[in-house]
């Protein structure tokens, strides 16, 4: 097994739990990372007790958005381990502040997402769906960020709901 697509909390069981040590990891070489934020320290203690391992991919999706919206960089420059990747095609990011204007890079405010593949809507709900999707069809993820123009920098992402 060269590369395995797993969790932050079995990053974290890979990174502490003393039974790994009864294990031989060395044809692991690649590990992908989503569902969840991870942080830059966990993926170096990683890299640190896993010699083999090349590379940690962390995927950013959220479920309204059909799964993932940014898919992994390879990383292998153990200082980047805060990036989540590029935007597939089809998706348009923004982030907006309180008012709804658009900020500039690097500024903080609210992951705004669209793309075709967003959801239609939560079923049942029609006014949680019009708090989530605005008029022009943006996706209002709750998190707030500032980011980059080609790929998500998540090293502080925080979730508000």
């Amino acid at each position: 097994i060269r590369e395995i697509f797993i969790v932050p909390t079995l990053l974290m069981f890979l990174a502490n739990d003393p039974i790994i040590e009864n294990y031989n990891l060395s044809c692991l070489e690649f590990i992908n990372i989503a569902a969840a934020p991870t942080s830059k320290s966990l993926c170096k203690k990683v890299f640190k007790r896993l010699k083999t391992l090349k590379r940690i991919d962390i995927s950013f999706g959220l479920s309204e958005c059909s799964l993932a919206c940014a898919l992994p960089n390879p990383i292998s420059d153990k200082s980047r381990l805060d990036i989540a990747g590029t935007l597939i095609s089809n998706y348009e990011m923004k982030v907006i502040d309180e008012n709804g204007n658009e900020l500039s890079m690097g500024e903080i405010g609210e992951l705004c997402l669209r793309s075709p593949t967003i959801m239609l809507g939560y079923l049942g709900k029609p006014e949680a769906t019009s708090e989530a999707i605005d008029d022009e069809g943006w996706l209002h993820t709750g998190m707030y960020k500032g980011y980059m123009k080609s790929v998500f920098d998540i090293s502080i992402f925080k979730e508000i709901w």
